[in-house]
């Protein structure tokens, strides 16, 4: 297919897809003329995943480039969540480093080894959880590990869920991007589950 023709089907404008090749996200066509190339199935499959990984899933485009190697490289889904969920922004609190709030409290270390876990002490899922919880100390909503065990709970029960959900047959390319696509579009739907469901009691308390 012609450039404009790839542009209609995956809905991504002219202007993006040359973006996404100079970037050298998405291949270069198959040259037909010294200023035509052609696409195939193939490149139309990885544009809707950039599409969405940028889009839906707030990636930048070196974090996109990283999934999109780990994609090409033989890794397991499991590994490939991994490479995901690291991608994934944390959206850190801003903090002041002049608050000296920070007397070396690590929430997420206590609540890793209270679980059991295997995390790599380069995630940064454990600073992002340390410097959440060190605003809402400072904000007077101080949570201790004990409090936070249950969370954890449910977390390692949400993960399973996602294990089963992506638990289906197709080749390794095929599940790799499923599971790519899964961690980046669908981690925020237990917020929203969680805010409709505080919404939920909400109503009944003000109607009882």
């Amino acid at each position: 297919m012609k450039l404009s023709e790839l542009s209609a089907r995956s809905d991504v404008p002219i202007a993006s897809i040359k973006f996404y090749r100079r970037e050298g996200l998405l291949p270069p066509g198959r040259a037909v003329g010294a200023t035509t190339a052609e696409y195939d199935e193939d490149h139309l499959r990885r544009l809707k995943l950039i599409r969405a990984l940028i889009r839906f899933g707030g990636l930048s485009v070196s974090a996109v480039r990283d999934v999109l190697a780990a994609l090409e490289e033989p890794r397991n889904p499991a590994q490939v969540r991994g490479v995901v969920d690291y991608a994934l922004p944390t959206d850190l609190p801003q903090t002041d480093s002049r608050t000296g709030d920070d007397d070396g409290s690590v929430w997420a270390a206590e609540v890793i080894e209270r679980m059991g876990w295997d995390i790599s002490e380069m995630s940064p899922h454990r600073q992002a959880l340390d410097e959440r919880m060190r605003v809402l100390r400072r904000l007077d909503m101080d949570f201790q590990v004990e409090e936070l065990l249950p969370y954890a709970r449910l977390a390692e029960s949400v993960a399973e869920l996602d294990d089963a959900h992506l638990d289906s047959p197709g080749d390794s390319v095929t599940v790799a991007e499923r599971v790519a696509v899964f961690s980046a579009l669908f981690g925020p739907v237990l917020p929203l589950l969680r805010r409709l469901a505080h919404e939920n009691r909400a109503r009944r308390t003000s109607s009882a």
